[in-house]
């Protein structure tokens, strides 16, 4: 027979005096014991915190790109080079609408809130894609 080694090793504590006798006792789960355990409830505050933080982040990255794909584009002078560049604008421009709605969105407000900046940087994606295929 072979002894799995963490139970080896916990006889061997318990044996030697380095683990309470009641170490190795299942808890008791009864209805009127207090070390009843519990599934922890997902803490909304700090998953809205962090969707918000995140958002953040990725609205800097977003700032960057549209500012170099204008700078781009005043340098080409073309006016395919202004489309794209009016078309990245107007998807920014929702974008940064939406991402003001998250952040100022009220409790009951927040799913929808996230769900359309959520869809506003899905088109910003795109359109970036459209109009600027060399760079992801």
């Amino acid at each position: 027979m072979r002894l799995a080694a963490p139970t080896v090793i916990a006889a061997v504590l318990l044996a030697s005096g380095a683990l309470p006798a009641g170490a190795l006792a299942a808890p008791s789960l009864g209805v009127g014991d207090a070390a009843v355990r519990t599934m922890p409830v997902a803490d909304e505050t700090s998953d809205r915190d962090s969707f918000t933080a995140k958002a953040k982040a990725e609205m800097s990255d977003w700032q960057r790109k549209v500012d170099e794909a204008a700078q781009s584009a005043k340098a080409k002078g073309t006016e395919a080079s202004a489309a794209a560049s009016r078309e990245l604008d107007t998807a920014w421009a929702k974008t940064k609408s939406a991402a003001h709605q998250l952040e100022n969105a009220s409790a009951d407000g927040w799913d929808s809130a996230k769900a359309k900046f959520r869809k506003a940087e899905d088109d910003l994606a795109a359109t970036w894609r459209k109009v600027s295929p060399g760079n992801k």
